[in-house]
This record gives structure tokens, C-alpha cells and sequence, in this order.
């Protein structure tokens, strides 16, 4: 966990072969977050007048509560049917569109396409909407998919301008017009991705406080730091990004220590000193490895050594007294004998 994935998000395992099916390079379909959300809203809307409508009663009462409650219980069935369904669908496709762009770029250079140059009209046009996309997502700031949309643009036209540059001539009108677009562009691609990480990495960390096993927050905490992870691939020396990645750290590093030791007490319970003795040095080897900041640390360390001890003590009088159970046994049958 503490290397970086290798591309745009989520955790290394989604990319198993350079040769994948082409079928999990495509974008998934899907609409923009800020149509879909407006369009959540207006259906939300709709159904709330037409529940209220339905349940009109001329002789009284309060239909607008049931209205309300359904209304309600439909938005939130929209905004999770899209986070659940198409959030890790676009996570596999950024992971796969990332590391295809070298490739693209090299074929770019080997089959060049005069005809399709990026020209001052599409330059224009392309910036215009890259701001709409940007005023709407700071409007819906808390949904992470319509800042994702937003750097998908940006980083869209960072790569469609780079490769103009290099073939544009000096003195060109265009030339001046694309590089103060690039200079806009990456402020925006910086803002919205730093954003989304924000957003990202918050649900889960919160995710991991709600959950009540510790598995269930190591977990979480990971998905959090792979999000992370994502934005320093762009932004390696990002301060925010640095901080609130070495605070995941030490929390995953925490958790794992803890779980080990639980484990290790259910096992000494259980008067399976072995496995016990087995995961309090994991634990041990947990806290020497990991970058742990607690000031607790060698507090802790020092508990779970003397608690190996003791285990260890108790493995060996049990281990004394099966022996010398054996033994009496052993007497008793040649005194028989």
C-alpha cells in the first residue's frame, strides 16, 4: 500500500495485462454528473407533485408528508444507483485511458493528421465548454464524479494541444491562443483533481469510521489512499495531497496493528498460544515497518513483548503438564502390568 498505483485510480489489481480485452478501454456510458443531476432533480421534483396530487383528499389531511418522504427516498435511490453502478466502471476506464496515453501519443507521431489540426474556432469552442463544465461542477462541489468529468476534459485537451505544439509554427496566430488555453486549462485540471481526491478520499475515510470491523476500515482507508495516490501522480509535490496521505498511512498502519493483536487475543483464548505468539509478532513487525507516528509506539511494543512472554510461559507449563500427565500415565500401567 505504500507504492503508488501505477496509473489514474483505485488499486493496481484492476490492471492485470497490457493486452486486455479493448472492450474495458471504453468509456462507459453514462451521462454527465451535472446533467444527471439536474435531470435527478427535476425527476425528484415531478414525483413529489405527482405523489401529492395522487394523494389529495377532499376531505383533509397531509399528503405532501408521504410526497415528501417518497420524493426523498427517490433522490437518494438516484445518487447511489450512480455511485454504485458507473463509479467503479470509470475508475477501471481512468486507470486504462492513463496508461494508453503514451501509446496514442507515439501513434499520433508515426500517422499525423494535418486535417484535423485544432484549430482557433475548435480552440475556442473546446475552452468554453471546458469553463461551463467547471462553473457546474463548483456548484455541485460535493459530488466527486463532476469534478472527475471536468479533469477527464482538461486532461483531454492538455494532450490534444501538447501534440499541436509540436508540429504549430513559430509565429502562427494559433500559437499564442492554445498556449494561454493551456495556461487556464491547468489551473483547472489542478483545482478539479485536487478536488475530487477531497471529496473522494473523504467518503471513504468516513466510510472506514462508520464501519464496525477493523477489516472494514482498513479497507476503506486503503481505497482513500489509492485516491490519494491518484492526484500525486499528477501532483507529486502537493502539500495537502502529502499530509493527508501520511495521516492514511499512520491510520491503516494502526488499524493493522490492532487487528493483529485481536487476533492474537482470540487466540490466546482459546489457549492456542503458537497462533497466538505467531500474530503478536506480526503485530511487532507491523509497528517496526510501518511509518508510525504515535508517540504510544514503543509504549505498545513493549506490551505486546511481555505479553509474548507470558504466552510463552503458559505454552511451556502446558506443555509440562501434558508431559507429566503422560508420565503418571505411563507408571500406572507398568504398576498393572
Amino acid at each position: 500500500m505504500n507504492k503508488r498505483p501505477v496509473s489514474a485510480n483505485v488499486k493496481n489489481k484492476y490492471i492485470t495485462s497490457r493486452n486486455r480485452n479493448p472492450v474495458y478501454y471504453k468509456k462507459p456510458f453514462w451521462l454527465p454528473a451535472v446533467s444527471y443531476y439536474f435531470l435527478a432533480v427535476g425527476v425528484v421534483i415531478a414525483a413529489f407533485f405527482i405523489v401529492w396530487w395522487f394523494l389529495q383528499d377532499p376531505r383533509g389531511g397531509t399528503p405532501w408528508i408521504p410526497a415528501g418522504i417518497f420524493s426523498s427516498a427517490l433522490l437518494i435511490a438516484i445518487v447511489l444507483l450512480r455511485e454504485i453502478i458507473l463509479r467503479n466502471a470509470m475508475n477501471r476506464y481512468l486507470i486504462a485511458k492513463r496508461r494508453l496515453d503514451s501509446n496514442l501519443n507515439h501513434a499520433v507521431k508515426r500517422h499525423p493528421q494535418p486535417n484535423n489540426k485544432l484549430t482557433l474556432k475548435r480552440n475556442s469552442v473546446f475552452l468554453r465548454d471546458i469553463e461551463r463544465k467547471s462553473d457546474a461542477a463548483r456548484t455541485l462541489r460535493q459530488l466527486p464524479d463532476a469534478h472527475l468529468e471536468v479533469f477527464e476534459v482538461c486532461e483531454e485537451y492538455l494532450r490534444l494541444t501538447g501534440r499541436e505544439l509540436e508540429s504549430i509554427r513559430i509565429g502562427s496566430t494559433r500559437l499564442g491562443a492554445i498556449r494561454k488555453g493551456r495556461r487556464r486549462v491547468k489551473e483547472l485540471h489542478k483545482y478539479h483533481l485536487l478536488t475530487w481526491a477531497a471529496v473522494e478520499s473523504g467518503f471513504y475515510t468516513q466510510e472506514a469510521h462508520v464501519h464496525d470491523t477493523i477489516a472494514e476500515k482498513i479497507e476503506n482507508s486503503e481505497k482513500a489512499l489509492n485516491v490519494l495516490n491518484t492526484a500525486l501522480q499528477f501532483y507529486p509535490g502537493e502539500i495537502r495531497l502529502l499530509e493527508s496521505a501520511d495521516v492514511i498511512k499512520e491510520v491503516i498502519a494502526t488499524a493493522r496493528v490492532k487487528l493483529s493483536i485481536e487476533v492474537a487475543e482470540q487466540a490466546a483464548e482459546a489457549r492456542d498460544y503458537r497462533s497466538a505468539i505467531k500474530n503478536y509478532k506480526e503485530a511487532l513487525h507491523l509497528l517496526a515497518r510501518e511509518d508510525m507516528k504515535n508517540t504510544g509506539t514503543e509504549k505498545l511494543a513493549s506490551t505486546i513483548t511481555n505479553q509474548m512472554v507470558s504466552l510463552r510461559n503458559r505454552a511451556e507449563e502446558s506443555a509440562a503438564r501434558d508431559s507429566g500427565d503422560n508420565h503418571s500415565d505411563d507408571l500406572e500401567e507398568n504398576e498393572n502390568d
